[in-house]
């Protein structure tokens, strides 16, 4: 009986032993594996990686609406630079243009004035070539001369200024040789005028001009011959009673003497 129960204990005491050896070959089985990968790590919290991947896709948001920012900066910068180019191109365009137009309107006026006044001219030569018996004496050169004065009147008419301005020059040169005869009577033309006062001959170089050339917008050609005698040289309206004006001839007309109110003379 006794054997039996030291048995008992001693089967009680192995199984007791055995179960401590297996939990001590559990527990260094784990040892031994945590040491083969000592670097291992706990798996990372779940939110924690969101957040991290939320806030890095924040960033890069940001950092390409900063870009597209820039660019879109960039581009109506070029836009506004490219308007602004184009409407000072168009601004200095319409400058020189109105410029152009300006100086195309003062040349035609000038052109147009030049005009009128060699058409003048050659008629006041013609005029007295006729009187001179030129038709009589120098009949190719009046014909001419009659022929070119006809074309300058027909330019004029149709606003050709420069060839009124031409062929009335032409006129005047067939006749620059054309004198009176020597044994005409015909009176000749002043060369010389005195101012008389206003309120009885209404002098002024305007009215003089029509007088002596027949023709009152001819009195820039009396002006110029006689400046210097006037007290402002650069005003041709101030002029003084007993001033002895020059009368240039304008279509080589023969002038001489001073003219007195008594005295005829060709016009």
């Amino acid at each position: 009986m006794r054997g039996i129960c030291v048995f008992l204990v001693g089967a009680l005491l192995c199984g007791v032993l055995y179960a401590q050896s297996d939990e001590a070959e559990q527990t260094l089985s784990i040892e031994v594996i945590s040491d083969e990968d000592p670097g291992s790590e706990p798996v990372a919290d779940g939110t924690a990686a969101d957040e991290l991947a939320a806030e890095e896709a924040s960033e890069a948001a940001d950092e390409l609406a900063v870009e597209e920012t820039a660019e879109a900066v960039d581009e109506l910068a070029v836009e506004e630079a490219v308007e602004t180019a184009d409407e000072l191109a168009v601004e200095e365009a319409a400058d020189e243009l109105a410029v152009e137009e300006t100086v195309d309107e003062s040349a035609g006026e000038i052109s147009e004035l030049a005009a009128e006044y060699r058409v003048s001219e050659a008629f006041t030569r013609l005029t007295w070539a006729k009187r001179a018996d030129a038709p009589k004496w120098y009949p190719e050169k009046f014909a001419q001369a009659d022929k070119n004065y006809n074309a300058a009147v027909a330019a004029r008419d149709a606003g050709d200024w420069n060839t009124a301005y031409e062929t009335a020059s032409q006129a005047i040169s067939a006749l620059s040789q054309v004198v009176a005869p020597p044994d005409s009577e015909m009176p000749q033309n002043p060369a010389q005028y005195v101012i008389r006062p206003w309120d009885e001959f209404g002098n002024c170089f305007w009215n003089i001009a029509e007088f002596f050339y027949g023709n009152p917008r001819q009195w820039p050609v009396i002006y110029r011959a006689n400046r210097d005698k006037l007290p402002d040289s650069n005003n041709p309206n101030l002029v003084e009673v007993g001033t002895l004006l020059d009368i240039p001839s304008i279509g080589g007309e023969i002038r001489s003497g001073v003219w007195d109110s008594g005295r005829p003379f060709s016009e």
